[in-house]
């Protein structure tokens, strides 16, 4: 009896966490989409199809994007590995650049009621308080300052 493992499947099984292996079922999913199939035959998968989700990519944001790609490679070394496609498409898709760019503003807004309950439980009879109270306020709502937060050293 023969058995063609799913290289989908096996890249799947060796990850590390639940969150890991959710993440890549979706990135999966986005590239079946952008092939317009169910379900990807990793053995019958072209280069010009794999180009063909790297440029589709693009239309994603870079961080989802490059997931997505990483995920394609890593698929694809499995099939390699199970004999499905040949190193010459392995090393033609390595060769694909990953997406280029900038992720954009990471985060959320807060909320106003979000901000006074942090507020509520700074203690504005302490420094410690009046501190954290001017960084809520700081980050959430903006100041001149700007930027990155400086190191401070915390004094025992």
């Amino acid at each position: 009896m023969t058995c063609t493992p799913d290289p989908a499947a096996l890249y799947l099984a060796r990850l590390g966490t639940d969150h890991s292996r959710r993440t890549a079922t979706a990135a999966l999913r986005t590239v079946a989409r952008l092939l317009d199939v169910d379900t990807i035959d990793w053995a019958a998968i072209t280069y010009a199809e794999v180009a063909t989700v790297r440029a589709g990519l693009g239309a994603f944001s870079v961080s989802w994007g490059n997931t997505c790609w990483t995920v394609v490679r890593q698929v694809l070394g499995e099939a390699r590995r199970l004999g499905l496609v040949d190193q010459q498409l392995l090393d033609d898709v390595r060769a694909l650049p990953r997406l280029r760019g900038t992720s954009g503003r990471l985060g959320r807004d807060v909320a106003d009621d979000e901000v006074a309950a942090l507020l509520d439980v700074c203690d504005p009879g302490t420094a410690v308080g009046r501190r954290d109270a001017a960084l809520v306020v700081q980050r959430t709502k903006g100041t001149s300052i700007g930027g990155p937060l400086p190191a401070t050293r915390r004094r025992h």
